[in-house]
C-alpha cells in the first residue's frame, strides 16, 4: 500500500483518491487480535517496567513536563543524577514478583494457552516469547486476576474494565443495546486511564479500541475478521516451504499434491486406512473416550446407589418414571403433598426399588419396554471401571490425583443445577432456582449396565453457603477447602463444564474460577450429544494383592467397543473353545449379581434362552449358582458362628448383596437341617478317590482336543474322556 506525503509532511493513502472512498462506512479492516497484543504489551511492559517495552522513562517524564501537566511525576535532579518519582502504576519488586510468581505456578486447561512457567522468568522478572493467543487470555482472563492486591484500587478498576471491554467485544453473539453501552463504556475506561498513564502510554493501537465497538456494529462479531485463522494457516504454508530460495514454487507444489490425495481417499472411504494414524482418528470420532488405563474397583452400595440415583435422575427416558412416582407420593400422602423437602427426599430413598418393581411389573403384563429401561432400572453392575483421565465432547478431563502431577489443570468442574432453596431452617415452602456449583474431580467411573456404560465425575463441591464469594469487580472465588454436598458428589460427563481456578494473589485461601472458552466445534458436540460420603470409600487398596471377585469387565465392555466373542459348540450343543471358558466365568458373575442368594436352589429362577444351549447353559448357572453359595458358607457364614455381630451385613467384597437376602441367607445356613446336609455332603466327598484335573477347561474341550489328536476324528468312549480327566501329567 502506497503512501504519499504532502508539503505539511502528513501521509495519506492512495485509496482516498478514489471517488467513493470516503462514502465508505468502513475504510478499515481493524485487526483485534494485533491490537489486544500491544495493549497488552504496553500494560505489561510499564508495570513490570521491562526495557524497551516500558511506556515510562525519562523521555515521558520530561513530556509531562513540557505538557505542563501532573507536576507531581517531573523527574528530580540532584545536579549529578536525575530520579524518577514513582507514580500510582509502579510496582515495587515484591509487587512484580508476586505477578511473575502467579503467572508461573499457574495450571491452565490443555490447549488453553502455553505454558507461562517458560515465558516468565523470575530472576529478571519480565515476560518473552508471548504468542498473539497468549496474548488474548492474559488480557481477557488472567491479567485481572494476577493484579489483585499489587496496584491502587483506582489503577486497578480501570485495568480491568479495559480488559472487560476485550472480552465482551469478542463475543460470538453481539447485541446492538449491550454494544452501545460497550461504547459509553471503552469512552470512559480510556479517560480514566489517562488519569494515571502518561501520554507515551496512549500509542496509535490503545486508540483503535475506540473503533472496535462501531466496527462490530457494521461487520459482525469479531471472530469471524480477526488474524488467528490466517495467521495459523500461515504456518500450514510455511511447513511446505523444502527448498528455500523457491518458497513460492513449494508451496505451489506441496498444494497440488495435498489436492491430489484428498480427491483420490474419497475413492478409498470405504477401506481401511494403514499408518500410525488411524487408530487415533477412530477414537477422535468417539464422543466420549477414556484418555488412561481403566482399573475395577468395587465401591460399597451408599456411593454405588447415590451414582445409580444420579443417573435415574437424568436419563430422559427415565422422565416418565419420576412424574408418576411424584404423583403416587403426594397421592398417597396428601398431608405432605405441599412439603417440597419431604417430596424430594421420599422420593430420591424409594425411587430406585420402585422403578425396578415397576419395570418388572410392565415386562410381565407384556407391555414394551426399551432395553435402556430395562437395565437401568434393574441396577448397576456392583464392579465399576475408573480411569484418571476421559475426554468428553472434546474437552479431557482428569483427576486431582492426576493433575497433581501434571503442568495443566483439567480437574476443575461447573454444573448449573436445579436446587432447593428456604429462606431459613422453618421455611415450610423452598423455592426450586438454578445454582451455579463449583468441584474438584476425585474419580471418573463408568457403571456398567450390561448392554452400555454410564460415564460419570465424582467430584468434591464446594459449599454454597461459605466456601463461594463474588467481589466487588464481580470475580467469583471459592475455598477448596470447604467441602460441602456429601450427599450428592456425581454428576453425569456430558453435564459437566470445565472451568479451572487461579489462586488469588491478595488471599491464598481463595482462588479465583476462570471459564475455558468452548470453540464451536466442541460447542456443536455438546449441544448435539446432549452427598455424606467417606473419602475412603471406593479407593483402592495399596496393600498386599489378592485375588478378588471375578468381573469379566472386558466381556461387559463389549458393546462400546463393537466385537463380540463368537462361541463354538460341538454336536451336542455343549460351548467348546476359549470363548466357551469365557461364557462359563461370565454366567458366574451373572448369576452372581443378578440371582438372589436366599433362593434355595437354581430351580427358583426363571430365565429363557436359546433351545440350542439352554441346557447347557443352565447346567453351568446351576454349577456357578452353588459354588458361589458355598463359598459363600464357607468364608464368611461359618468361620463366623460364634460372632453373630460380623453376620450382620454382606462381606465387603460382595457388598451388592441385599441385606436383606443376607440375613435369610445366613439364617439358612446356621440350622441343623443343613449342617446334616452338610456332613452328608462331606462324607460322600471322602469316598471319591478321583479327582479330576482339568482344571476350566471341562469335559467338552476335552472330549474336542482327544478328538482333533486322532487322525479320523472319530467319537471318543465317554470311559476313556473320564479316565483322561483323572490322569496327571506326569
Amino acid at each position: 500500500m502506497k503512501i504519499f506525503r504532502t508539503t505539511t509532511g502528513r501521509g495519506f493513502l492512495h485509496f482516498y483518491e478514489l471517488t467513493y472512498w470516503k462514502k465508505l462506512h468502513v475504510r478499515h479492516c481493524l485487526d483485534v487480535m494485533h491490537i489486544e497484543k500491544n495493549v497488552l504489551m504496553n500494560i505489561i511492559g510499564t508495570l513490570l517496567d521491562i526495557p524497551g517495552k516500558s511506556k515510562d522513562g525519562l523521555s515521558a517524564r520530561l513530556d509531562l513536563v513540557e505538557m505542563n501537566i501532573r507536576p507531581e511525576l517531573a523527574p528530580v535532579s540532584d545536579g549529578s543524577r536525575t530520579y524518577i518519582l514513582a507514580a500510582c502504576y509502579t510496582l515495587s519488586r515484591e509487587e512484580k514478583v508476586s505477578i511473575c510468581r502467579t503467572l508461573s505456578d499457574l495450571k491452565a486447561p490443555e490447549g488453553y494457552s502455553s505454558n507461562f512457567r517458560s515465558l516468565v522468568s523470575l530472576e529478571n522478572l519480565t515476560l518473552s516469547g508471548l504468542k498473539s493467543h497468549d496474548c488474548h487470555v492474559l488480557m481477557q482472563q488472567l491479567l485481572p486476576i494476577v493484579i489483585r492486591g499489587v496496584l491502587p484500587n483506582n489503577v486497578r478498576v480501570a485495568i480491568t474494565r479495559l480488559c472487560s471491554f476485550f472480552n465482551a467485544i469478542c463475543f460470538k453473539t453481539l447485541r446492538i443495546s449491550d454494544l452501545d453501552k460497550l461504547q459509553q463504556d471503552v469512552v470512559e475506561t480510556l479517560c480514566l486511564l489517562e488519569k494515571y498513564f502518561p501520554p507515551s502510554f496512549f500509542t496509535i493501537m490503545v486508540h483503535l479500541c475506540v473503533h472496535l465497538v462501531r466496527e462490530a456494529k457494521l461487520c459482525g462479531p469479531i471472530y469471524l475478521r480477526w488474524m488467528y485463522p490466517f495467521e495459523r494457516y500461515m504456518k500450514v504454508l510455511k511447513s511446505y516451504v523444502r527448498i528455500r530460495n523457491r518458497p513460492e514454487g513449494s508451496i505451489a507444489e506441496a498444494h497440488i499434491c495435498e489436492e491430489a490425495v484428498e480427491f483420490c481417499s474419497e475413492f478409498l472411504s470405504g477401506l481401511d486406512p494403514i499408518g500410525l494414524g488411524s487408530f487415533k482418528s477412530r477414537e477422535e470420532g468417539r464422543i466420549e473416550r477414556p484418555l488412561s488405563a481403566g482399573s475395577s474397583t468395587t465401591p460399597s452400595q451408599v456411593v454405588l446407589k447415590q451414582a445409580h440415583l444420579h443417573i435415574l435422575e437424568n436419563i430422559e427416558e427415565v422422565h416418565p418414571y419420576r412424574e408418576r412416582h411424584m404423583e403416587i407420593l403426594k397421592s398417597s400422602n396428601p398431608r405432605r403433598a405441599r412439603n417440597e423437602k419431604w417430596l424430594r427426599d421420599e422420593h430420591n430413598r424409594s425411587f430406585p426399588n420402585w422403578i425396578r418393581d415397576e419395570v418388572m411389573r410392565e415386562i410381565q403384563e407384556g407391555q414394551v419396554v426399551s432395553t435402556t429401561i430395562r437395565w437401568i432400572a434393574y441396577g448397576p453392575h456392583p464392579v465399576v471401571m475408573i480411569y484418571e483421565g476421559y475426554k468428553v465432547n472434546g474437552i479431557c478431563y482428569n483427576t486431582k490425583r492426576r493433575d497433581d502431577t501434571r503442568t495443566v489443570q483439567n480437574s476443575g468442574v461447573m454444573l448449573v443445577a436445579s436446587t432447593m432453596h428456604v429462606a431459613s431452617a422453618k421455611d415450610k415452602n423452598p423455592i426450586i432456582t438454578d445454582m451455579s456449583f463449583y468441584g474438584v474431580i476425585q474419580g471418573i467411573w463408568e457403571v456398567s449396565y450390561n448392554t452400555f456404560g454410564v460415564t460419570l465425575f465424582r467430584c468434591d463441591w464446594v459449599d454454597m453457603k461459605n466456601g463461594v464469594r463474588v467481589d466487588d469487580l464481580g470475580f467469583t472465588l471459592v475455598d477448596l477447602n470447604r467441602i460441602g454436598h456429601y450427599s450428592d458428589s456425581f454428576i453425569l460427563a456430558s453435564q459437566a463444564r470445565q472451568v479451572f481456578y487461579v489462586k488469588d494473589p491478595s488471599d491464598d485461601t481463595w482462588w479465583t474460577i476462570t471459564y475455558q472458552t468452548m470453540t464451536l466445534g466442541k460447542q456443536a458436540r455438546l449441544e448435539a450429544g446432549c452427598s455424606s460420603v467417606p473419602s475412603t470409600e471406593g479407593v483402592i487398596n495399596k496393600g498386599k494383592g489378592t485375588r478378588g471377585p471375578t468381573g469379566m469387565s472386558e466381556i461387559t465392555r463389549v458393546s462400546c467397543d463393537g466385537h463380540k466373542r463368537v462361541v463354538e459348540y460341538n454336536e451336542l450343543g455343549q460351548p467348546i473353545g476359549e470363548s466357551a471358558t469365557k461364557l462359563k466365568s461370565f454366567i458366574g458373575t451373572t448369576v452372581r449379581v443378578h440371582v438372589p442368594i436366599s433362593y434355595q436352589s437354581w430351580k427358583d429362577g426363571g430365565f429363557v434362552v436359546d433351545p440350542r444351549s439352554k441346557k447347557s447353559i443352565l447346567q453351568n448357572a446351576s454349577v456357578c449358582f452353588r459354588n458361589f453359595k458355598s463359598s459363600l458358607t464357607t468364608k464368611h457364614v461359618l468361620p463366623y458362628k460364634k460372632d453373630l455381630e460380623k453376620l450382620k451385613n454382606p462381606p465387603t467384597e460382595y457388598s451388592f448383596i441385599d441385606r436383606e437376602h443376607w440375613n435369610i441367607f445366613v439364617a439358612s445356613r446356621l440350622t441343623e437341617q443343613f449342617e446334616m446336609v452338610s456332613n452328608k455332603g462331606r462324607e460322600r466327598r471322602k469316598n471319591n478317590k478321583y479327582n479330576h484335573r482339568m482344571s476350566r477347561k471341562g469335559y467338552a474341550n476335552l472330549t474336542e482336543e482327544m478328538k482333533a489328536s486322532t487322525s479320523n476324528g472319530e467319537l471318543i468312549d465317554r470311559a476313556l474322556v473320564w479316565k483322561k480327566a483323572r490322569t496327571t501329567k506326569d
